[in-house]
């Protein structure tokens, strides 16, 4: 199964973008999981805030297409992409769309793949709010 949520945000595309990559800022819009920003490494440790389980992230981006992966899992070394977001100009002057695409891991139960999607769609208000308001 995969979720999207969209949302309008005004600002650079690039500082939207920037925004999204920086690991730094993930727990001032990340609900599921507090990240353990103070790493500086590659792949970061985070505990769950649903049921204290360690989760590992890394992100990657495609720059020219403005899409971040993050990679996330319970074994460090087995991280699957989780959850994609792309950042697309629209016609209108620092009008762009931000669109989170979550899949569902087999072993997701209902329940928890509940509370991923509507945590997804408080995030992307959150992310607007700090992009917008940064500016």
């Amino acid at each position: 199964m995969v979720d999207v949520v969209s949302i309008n945000i005004i600002g650079d595309i690039d500082e939207i973008f920037d925004f999204m990559q920086d690991k730094s800022k993930i727990n001032s819009w990340s609900l599921g999981i507090k990240w353990d920003t103070a790493s500086n490494h590659e792949i970061i440790e985070g505990i769950s805030n649903y049921d204290n389980s360690i989760s590992y992230l890394k992100i990657t981006t495609k720059e020219d297409i403005k899409q971040i992966t993050y990679w996330i899992g319970s074994n460090v070394n087995n991280l699957t992409p989780r959850i994609y977001v792309y950042i697309i100009k629209t016609d209108k002057f620092y009008n762009n769309k931000l669109s989170m695409v979550a899949y569902r891991t087999q072993d997701m139960d209902n329940e928890r793949w509940s509370e991923l999607k509507e945590s997804h769609k408080k995030e992307v208000k959150i992310i607007k709010k700090l992009i917008e308001y940064q500016t």
